[in-house]
């Protein structure tokens, strides 16, 4: 990664950590690398604010640098209903009798001058039922990512039983396909819709991968590139206006997870 992380405690990651990959300029060489990485965390007993203090300390570089915009960045989602609608507000330990999300979030530069490198993290909590679960999602990007050196297996767990729910309207429910499993909970897409969901896989990589790819129902665009001893294979389709949906196959040494997303635009 562009920087290593200690999960904090009281979350745990959810499956490995996904990487993508982009073609250098024909000056360049034309070459495959990975440009960014990403990792999906769930917890259920850490303070939502307590976690954006230790990833903002552990983030922010060797000079300690805080998030680019301001040093607060938990912010609370506030549905007063009718005209007024959502407001957003600061959020410390103080959470308004009407909020409904919890959303810390931050850009940090670690370190570095280049353009377009630096990590980013987006913290949501449900605020509206007591005790729900923190989401958040950490993304490298940049020149500096290396590729990754191992990708965990794969439990055997059958979860052909589980559905992924989409809250576009006139989007079905995803069900997810033999030889996978989720391997937590469905994540948030946009504000306006989507999801986003880790599936392991314990069968064949790409017959698993073809059978989500038929949920988009398009023509997608495809990647299939080896990296080192990593194999990225990612199908994309929609946008301009609809929801984008994007399927990304990480595979090394037998070992494969699929991370599926949905974003409204």
């Amino acid at each position: 990664m562009g920087a290593e992380l200690v999960v904090p405690q009281g979350a745990q990651l959810v499956g490995p950590v996904f990487s993508s990959v982009s073609q250098r300029s024909p000056i360049d060489g034309g070459a495959w690398y990975v440009d960014g990485q990403q990792a999906y965390l769930l917890s259920g007993g850490a303070d939502i604010v307590d976690l954006s203090d230790d990833l903002v300390a552990q983030l922010g570089g060797p000079q300690g640098l805080q998030t680019q915009y301001n040093d607060t960045v938990c912010n609370q989602e506030i549905d007063r209903g009718g005209p007024l609608g959502v407001d957003t507000q600061p959020y410390t330990d103080d959470l308004d009798a009407d909020a409904v999300e919890i959303i810390c979030s931050a850009t940090l530069p670690n370190g570095v001058s280049e353009v377009g490198e630096g990590i980013t993290f987006d913290l949501r909590q449900d605020a509206t039922e007591a005790d729900t679960p923190v989401q958040g999602v950490l993304t490298w990007s940049g020149s500096s990512v290396e590729v990754p050196t191992d990708l965990p297996q794969a439990p055997g767990v059958n979860g052909d039983t589980d559905v992924i729910t989409s809250d576009v309207e006139g989007d079905p429910d995803l069900e997810v396909v033999e030889g996978s499993f989720l391997a937590g909970p469905q994540g948030w897409g946009s504000i306006t819709g989507g999801f986003t969901a880790v599936v392991g896989v314990t069968g064949d990589p790409d017959e698993v991968f073809d059978a989500y790819m038929a949920y988009i129902n398009a023509d997608p665009v495809v990647i299939d590139q080896q990296v080192g001893a990593l194999r990225v294979r990612q199908g994309q389709a929609g946008g301009a206006g609809g929801v984008t949906y994007t399927v990304t196959l990480n595979e090394m040494d037998g070992n494969a997870w699929i991370l599926l997303e949905a974003y409204n635009d």
